[in-house]
């Protein structure tokens, strides 16, 4: 092994010092003695099997190339491809011969005048060595946008202005293993903090619950993909409303859910979802390739409901590996909840998956069914899919067990058959990445399906495979920070196409499977990981609970958040909560006390709800205005304590849903989807937000009312407009000389898909306030209390913000509930 540095460097323990600057200088040259290479990799950047070298053949075309905000570009010196360090996340270079592994650890990055520089490198073979250089290039070119989806991006020349006397530090350090998993092992052990006590994780999952109600649309039972974060609605709403393997993973992990929570709201989602599967315009039977049945993997809204299709309708079907997936949730569903009807549709889609396995155990990316567009250049058919075959071993080991048929279990080994190797590499995982790009998202499925293979055969070799693949999903962690990017302990599984990136989605996704790894593993490394990307995602929750895929840099500045939440994310997000709360059964709540005192008396008058306490009235309630109109000794304006819904029933509005329902079909989704075309061209951004410039009262859009006097105690209270239903549960009690008036709960079910909404406010008070607080809103002689965390006031009103809390465009319910003390 030899080294060499450039003569225009004075370097003395790892501190350069430039004493001639040029171009392009030389930081180290490591040159090894060739022979038989069985493996090689640079952390999370490049991976090879058969040659030592950056060149590659990734198939890329656009929109699949427009997923970055910053790209520094690959240069040529001496002939030799240079690629910048910024596309590693662990920091090491890997050489795997028979007898040895040479680990070349290096720093990715270094400080020069206040300036973090990413060096480039280059790898090359020649007759007798291997040769890693590690350049500092004084002119590059990068390219950069705004928004990290879609839209082009500008090329500009960076200019580092490297001058004699500039002073830096760059450190390499080579260590030599048996094998590569140890030195992965080796690099994350010393690189891992001790992680700290997890804290809040509760909440954490409390809150991804409240941002999920913000993507459920009631009137379908589905959770749209992609909601703004700062306004209510969605991106490409109008052509993709729902994706079918998330739902199934959804249905997966509520039903889990429900063996410990007790939570009605995720009952009611797992009800609704399931019946997505056995709906059978979200399915159908393959025309071409394959026996028993598909489901669609997108859902869009006609007039009859929910409809499916597949990806941007490309004549791309089935996706096996997409089929696998549903089949494996479904069927961890009626493992928990028994269902024949869903038992018999799912063992049609294992027929399927069965039916288009190749012969040497692995599965199509995807298979062409129908359509004459093929939206990318690539047969899709011709590549195998690794993550696929996992999902479809997965599966089919689960299936064996369910079905007693031993047919599955041998197509599941034989799977296994195909992904066993040392030396792992996984490709042709994604729809949206490059085709022969490494990545590791198939990581994650292999590992399970290792595991799963183990769990069913104890076959020891498959858990030595699981382990194998683990550390090289390790090595996509990344293990440092800069000054402005915190990257550390972030899982961003993709080497180059959308890149570089924080993924806190992947990161979270891959708690539970550490956490299984533990179970099979002595060692605390596991465990540790699983804490530690736990913790290190957590900065990256949007304010409403939820969470987005992607963080990208901008170069020489912050990390940026792509300006939509996505709801996988969300639930996976929530998911990796599970595995760390209290897994003890919760109680069942009681159900709410019916008071029962006898000074206390409800009547109805008309449109109105009198309540008198010892034969004095002390709060009235107009149903026709959705308000209350009088409480004792408390100064009411004209409106009360009421509510707004501000967006739906402007004339524009109104007129704009009308043509959006009137388009709803098959063709009407790309008309409808029109309007997005802009984003090619701009980038998606998110859209402006709407100031509500007044309040819209609800009493101007009620179309029918009424009150149902339960007790003398309890009554409830129901509105409708054309686009809202509005129902008010009303209790009241005495507490020595206060009186208590809850109203538990306040729902609101949204009635139709493709609202406007500006503002949601709930409730709307007309009366002077002294104090408000998070929980608390304090009026003379009266005290509100309820969930207050975003409060608007105008025009001498106070109105708690909603708007951020619900689905106000599609099929949306709603609840809270209030204390009104007075």
């Amino acid at each position: 092994m030899v080294d060499k540095e450039d003569e225009c460097f004075l370097i003395k323990s790892d501190i350069y010092t430039i004493s001639k600057a040029n171009d392009v200088m030389l930081l180290k040259q490591i040159s090894i003695k060739k022979k038989p290479l069985s493996y090689s990799f640079i952390g999370g950047m490049w991976y090879s099997n058969d040659r030592f070298s950056l060149e590659n053949d990734i198939s890329l075309p656009y929109p699949f190339t427009t997923y970055y905000t910053t790209k520094i570009i690959d240069e040529t010196f001496d002939g030799k491809l240079c690629r910048s360090l910024i596309y590693v996340k662990m920091p090491l270079l890997i050489l795997q011969f028979e007898d040895e592994c040479i680990c070349i650890e290096f720093d990715p990055f270094i400080k020069l005048n206040d300036k973090e520089i990413f060096p480039f490198i280059s790898l090359v073979e020649n007759d007798d060595n291997y040769i890693i250089s590690f350049y500092l290039f004084n002119n590059y070119c990068i390219k950069e946008k705004k928004s990290a989806w879609l839209g082009f991006g500008k090329k500009r020349e960076i200019n580092l202005d490297l001058q004699a006397g500039n002073t830096f530090r760059f450190s390499i350090k080579t260590t030599k293993y048996e094998d590569w998993t140890d030195a992965v092992k080796s690099f994350i052990s010393h690189k891992l903090p001790e992680p700290s006590k997890l804290q809040n994780v509760e909440n954490t999952f409390k809150k991804g619950k409240q941002a999920l109600w913000r993507s459920y649309d009631a009137l379908t039972g589905s959770f749209l993909q992609l909601p703004w974060k700062h306004q209510p609605g969605f991106t490409f709403q109008n052509s993709s409303h729902s994706l079918l393997s998330y739902e199934a993973v959804r249905l997966d992990y509520f039903s889990q859910w429900n063996q410990t929570q007790n939570d009605k709201d995720i009952i009611e989602w797992t009800e609704k979802l399931k019946k997505h599967f056995t709906n059978p315009h979200l399915s159908r039977i393959p025309s071409k390739q394959g026996d028993g049945l598909i489901w669609y993997n997108m859902t869009y809204l006609n007039k009859e409901g929910l409809r499916g299709f597949f990806y941007m309708d490309c004549g791309y079907a089935g996706y096996p590996g997409g089929q696998a997936t549903i089949s494996y949730h479904l069927l961890n569903y009626i493992k928990r909840n028994p269902d024949d009807a869903l038992k018999k549709r799912i063992q049609q889609t294992l027929n399927y998956i069965i039916s288009t396995q190749k012969n040497d155990g692995s599965w199509p990316m995807a298979i062409r069914h129908e359509g004459i567009i093929r939206f990318r250049p690539e047969k899709l058919e011709e590549y195998t899919t690794f993550g696929g075959s996992g999902e479809a071993v997965r599966a089919l080991f689960l299936a064996a067990e369910i079905y007693k048929n031993p047919d599955y279990q041998k197509a599941a080994e034989q799977g296994l058959s195909f992904l066993n190797n040392s030396y792992p590499i996984c490709l042709h995982g994604l729809r949206d990445i490059g085709i022969n790009e490494p990545e590791a998202f198939s990581a994650v499925s292999i590992i399970h399906a290792f595991l799963d293979g183990y769990d069913h055969t104890k076959k020891d070799e498959y858990l030595q495979q699981a382990f194998n693949y683990a550390w090289y999903l390790a090595s996509w962690m990344y293990t440092f920070d800069t000054k402005q990017w915190k990257f550390a302990y972030t899982i961003h599984p993709i080497s180059y196409s959308i890149t570089p990136r924080v993924s806190p989605y992947e990161t979270v996704w891959v708690v539970s499977l550490f956490l299984r790894l533990k179970k099979y593993s002595k060692d605390k490394i596991w465990n540790d990981l699983a804490k530690i990307c736990y913790q290190s995602v957590l900065p990256f929750i949007s304010h409403t609970g939820g969470m987005s895929e992607g963080v990208f840099p901008m170069y020489n500045s912050t990390l940026e958040s792509i300006p939509m939440e996505q709801t996988f994310a969300t639930v996976e997000l929530m998911n990796a909560s599970y595995q760390f709360m209290d897994k003890k059964r919760k109680k069942e709540k009681g159900k709410t006390k019916q008071f029962n005192n006898e000074l206390f008396n409800m009547k109805k008058d008309k449109h109105f709800l009198h309540i008198h306490y010892d034969d004095e009235l002390v709060c009235s309630f107009d149903s026709s205005r959705g308000q209350i109109t009088f409480l004792k000794n408390v100064k009411l304006g004209e409106h009360g304590i009421s509510l707004s819904l501000n967006g739906p029933y402007t004339f524009y509005n109104k007129l704009k849903q009308k043509i959006m329902m009137r388009l709803r079909g098959s063709i009407g989704k790309y008309v409808l989807g029109v309007k997005d075309v802009k984003y090619v061209f701009t980038g998606v951004k998110a859209p402006k937000i709407r100031k509500t410039k007044y309040f819209d009262f609800f009493f101007n859009h009620i179309k029918s009312h009424s009150i149902h006097c339960i007790s003398n105690t309890t009554a409830t209270i129901n509105m409708k407009s054309k686009y809202h239903k509005i129902t008010f549960t009303i209790h009241v009690n005495s507490l020595k000389d206060k009186i208590i008036l809850s109203i538990d709960p306040i729902e609101i079910s949204v009635l139709d898909h493709g609202l406007a909404c500006t503002g949601i406010y709930v409730p709307l008070i007309d009366a002077p306030l002294t104090i408000v607080d998070e929980h608390t809103i304090h009026l003379k002689d009266c005290v509100i209390t309820g969930d207050f965390s975003s409060v608007e006031s105008k025009n001498g009103l106070v109105g708690i913000d909603r708007t951020l809390q619900c689905n106000w465009t599609h099929g949306g319910s709603f609840s809270t509930k209030i204390d009104i003390i007075f």
